[in-house]
């Protein structure tokens, strides 16, 4: 032991069996050398004395699968982390986002009463301009709105384009 630590042991005082405590033998002696038990203590706990690595060697050693894997398994670990934050995320912004708007494209109901209530056309007629209005949402939608007159000048310029003949 001299030869490991040198004078640098916390204490030169030794267990004789494995019953009795280490330290000075007689504890209630008032001659104990309390300034010398002091200064071994500091010894013992400087860091200087004792190296914290334990014997490691100065040379790098390569990594063991194990190593290798357990990095590689906290890799794995960490990205389906983040794939999962994202798609919750994503829920959390889709469940905030306004509710979309009502279909544009939705036509009165009796729009196809409506053309046919335009007298002076044949059934041919009504049914051509009525799928026309129906590809045409938004001219269904006006037709619906405007007054008599139009409807029958609409619906004769459809039938003029179309029947041109």
């Amino acid at each position: 032991m001299q030869t490991i630590f040198g004078n640098s042991l916390a204490s030169g005082k030794h267990a004789k069996d494995s019953s009795s405590t280490l330290g000075p033998e007689n504890l209630d002696d008032e001659n104990v050398d309390v300034e010398n038990q002091e200064v071994q203590e500091l010894e013992f706990s400087d860091p200087s004395v004792f190296p914290t690595d334990h014997g490691a060697s100065s040379a790098s050693r390569p990594r063991s699968k194990r190593a290798r894997r357990a990095e590689s398994e906290e890799e794995g670990m960490i990205a389906v982390f983040k794939e999962v934050g994202e798609s919750i995320a994503k829920a959390i912004e889709k469940a905030a986002a306004p509710p979309p708007p009502p279909p544009t494209n939705d036509l009165p109901d009796d729009l196809f009463d409506m053309v046919q209530s335009v007298p002076g056309f044949q059934s041919t007629h009504y049914d051509l301009y009525f799928g026309y209005l129906v590809e045409n949402p938004h001219i269904g939608r006006a037709f619906y709105k405007i007054p008599f007159a139009s409807k029958l000048t609409w619906l004769s310029a459809f039938v003029s384009r179309r029947f041109s003949g």
